[in-house]
C-alpha cells in the first residue's frame, strides 16, 4: 500500500549481490550497491522505487550506475529520480 508515500518519498525494495562482495565496505560490513554508497560497487536489482504517483524498476550492473529502468509516472524519457506533482 503506497497511499501514504507522497511526493519526495521513495519506498524502495532492491536486491544486491552481497555474497559476491569479499571487500569490507566503508559501512564496516559487506554492503555493496550499484551507486557505491558504502564504497563498493556490485550488481543491483531495484524491484520497486515508488510512491503513490510513480513506480519504477531498474537493473544495474556493478559499473552501470544509471542502469536500465522502466515504470509508470514521471513522464516520457524518464532517466532517474524526478520531482513532480500529483497533477503530473
Amino acid at each position: 500500500d503506497l497511499s501514504g508515500a507522497g511526493c519526495g518519498c521513495n519506498a524502495a525494495l532492491y536486491l544486491v549481490s552481497m555474497k559476491q562482495n569479499t571487500k569490507p565496505s566503508s559501512c564496516h560490513d559487506y554492503y555493496c550497491d550499484a551507486n557505491n554508497v558504502c564504497g563498493v560497487s556490485c550488481a543491483e536489482i531495484d524491484i520497486q522505487e515508488a510512491n503513490q504517483y510513480a513506480w519504477h524498476s531498474t537493473l544495474h550492473t556493478s559499473h552501470d550506475h544509471g542502469g536500465k529502468g522502466a515504470g509508470f509516472g514521471g513522464g516520457q524519457g524518464w532517466n532517474g529520480p524526478r520531482d513532480f506533482t500529483s497533477e503530473e
